[in-house]
């Protein structure tokens, strides 16, 4: 905006003489770009720092996205071998399986004809 000032201020002051002596070379050389940027440097600053701020912010942002979904893969991982572990275990702990384990091996076990019941302990 200043730039733009500054060019309309020298067409008011004297618009005949300022038609010929204006010269787009001076644009072009970077005075008035020259004269914006020290004018407003801390404004610039403070700008470049909060764009420096959101980026930042954003690489931190995709960094924690990525590990979120790196740990909710491995918790699906987990819970599946959880699930066949567990399933694994339920079958092994059949009672049928267990009578045929039992026969295979060869083991003289037999299942209890008498009910099983609890002890219980006298209080003193």
């Amino acid at each position: 905006m200043a730039i733009f000032k500054n060019i309309i201020s020298k067409f008011k002051e004297n618009p005949e003489a300022d038609l010929q002596s204006f010269d787009f070379r001076e644009v072009f050389k970077g005075h008035y770009l020259q004269e914006f940027i020290v004018k407003n440097i801390k404004l610039i600053i403070l700008i470049l720092f909060f764009i420096m701020l959101l980026v930042g912010n954003r690489f931190a942002y995709e960094h924690q996205m990525s590990e979120i979904a790196r740990l909710k893969r491995e918790l699906e991982d987990s819970k599946f071998t959880s699930l066949e572990v567990s399933e694994g275990l339920m079958r092994q702990s059949r009672p049928s399986q267990v009578k045929q384990m039992i026969l295979n091996r060869n083991i003289e076990l037999e299942d209890s004809r008498v009910p099983a019941y609890r002890i219980k302990r006298k209080s003193r």
